[in-house]
């Protein structure tokens, strides 16, 4: 029995050990990948407005590869990074280190196609030629599957490590078999003996087996019983609160027992259907919490409801946000106000919502129809406006991203254009104008709830 437990101890540790090596081979592959194979197809890689090397006629694609490899190169590597380095030896850590591995494995996985799908459609010019854009795609080709590689991987240890374990319960349970069989038979040759020696009578032999041999079905019927009443939760933490049940109560699953926190902290928030349609995972989201007005924490989308759920005919979706750095000041049940970025623009060309007027499905300003001078640029701007001679004329305009208070402008207007933000009406009927201006702006989508 102690050989077989001791096989079983090294084989497991063993298969632990290896899994530990997969998961820091898998923060090797993603580093040579993010900083020194793309480092051709990305300039300013360590910087936080990492660029393509080339043009590409899908911009759409091309803004999420980019924003795929800022938050891969500091996220995702670093979580990978802490993952590799867990010294922990404890089975249930390296099991959820796996998994974890896993998440950013596959986070890699989803910007390498969006990756090859801004390659494909490259833009072919005399700084980019089509041997540049050949070798480019074997470069992701390859990439792909080196992480589709390592994600097989993971998989392939997971289910080493629960065919191995099963494998070690069967062994285990067939050597405590074989000994509780072996202590069965002595202990009926020793009665044997006893009753040969003292001359007793067989039926009387035979009476007492068959009672000793019923006690100890008792006593195995018992042990079986009382192992089911063990409780166990499937991942380490710290116990928070304890249930009302007492010693020698009944309870059921639905039954809460104990309430037990793990170290991993998550916000789960709640996203009506329009805002839950912008929500990816692995977005970047940042928190802030009613009960802690100076703390504002970073955080990742890590999942994201498929089912939402109906209350007085309105949708809403769960989403989990996981927290970047672990802070002791939040605690469970706290309130909280989630802020995910689900797009960003640079360098745009932004009017404010009081500006911008629709007809027909087209947007448009108003313009003034007419030359100003520098001092009516001026009186423009003032509480009291100016008045038009000419009135004004209608600007079609298109537009792109919005938040609550600006709109994007992607064509109709250039900068230093005059429009209209404002009419007064009155004796005068004067009017106020404002001019556009190029400037840098994140758009945002905000969410709230309370985390779990």
């Amino acid at each position: 029995m102690t050989d077989t437990q001791n096989k079983t101890e090294v084989d497991l540790a063993n298969a632990y050990e290896d899994a530990q090596n997969v998961v820091s081979d898998s923060y090797s592959k993603v580093d040579d990948l993010l900083n020194r194979q793309l480092d051709k197809v990305f300039s300013g890689i360590n910087t936080a407005n990492p660029k393509l090397t080339f043009l590409t006629s899908n911009s759409a694609m091309a803004s999420d590869a980019t924003w795929q490899f800022y938050v891969a190169h500091n996220d995702v590597l670093f979580q990978l990074k802490n993952l590799s380095l867990t010294s922990d030896s404890n089975q249930v850590a390296v099991d959820q280190t796996l998994i974890e591995s896993k998440k950013q494995l596959m986070i890699i996985q989803d910007f390498l196609t969006k990756l090859s799908g801004a390659i494909n459609a490259a833009i072919i010019s005399s700084d980019f030629s089509q041997s540049d854009l050949d070798s480019f795609k074997s470069l992701t080709n390859l990439a792909r599957n080196t992480i589709t590689t390592q994600i097989n991987n993971l998989n392939s240890q997971q289910q080493a490590l629960v065919n191995l374990k099963l494998t070690n319960k069967n062994s285990v349970t067939a050597a405590q078999t074989k000994i509780t069989s072996a202590q069965d038979t002595l202990k009926q040759a020793e009665d044997d003996l006893v009753s040969i020696q003292a001359g007793s009578d067989p039926l009387d032999v035979k009476a007492q087996e068959i009672s000793v041999q019923q006690r100890q079905n008792t006593l195995s019927d018992a042990r079986e019983k009382l192992a089911d009443y063990t409780v166990r939760a499937p991942f380490d933490g710290v116990v928070a609160t304890v249930g009302t049940a007492v010693k020698g109560d009944s309870v059921s699953s639905a039954d809460i027992i104990a309430t037990v926190v793990t170290k991993q902290r998550l916000a789960e928030i709640s996203l009506n259907e329009v805002d839950a349609a912008k929500a990816k995972i692995g977005q970047k989201a940042t928190l802030t919490f009613d009960a802690l007005e100076n703390l504002s924490l970073t955080g990742l989308v890590a999942e994201i409801d498929s089912i939402g759920t109906v209350s007085q005919g309105v949708v809403t979706y769960q989403v989990k946000i996981v927290f970047d750095t672990q802070d002791d000041s939040v605690k469970p049940g706290m309130s909280v106000s989630a802020t995910i970025i689900t797009d960003v623009r640079s360098d745009v060309l932004l009017v404010s919502n009081a500006s911008l007027k629709s007809q027909n499905n087209l947007y448009y300003v108003e313009v003034p129809n007419e030359t100003l001078s520098g001092a009516d640029i001026v009186t423009a701007g003032s509480a009291t406006g100016i008045e038009l001679k000419d009135g004004l004329k209608q600007q079609t305009v298109e537009v792109g991203l919005a938040s609550d208070t600006i709109t994007e402008i992607t064509s109709g207007l250039k900068e230093g254009d005059l429009i209209v933000s404002k009419t007064i009406t009155g004796a005068t009927k004067t009017t106020a104008a404002t001019a556009t201006s190029t400037q840098k702006s994140l758009f945002q989508m905000g969410g709230g709830g309370t985390r779990n």
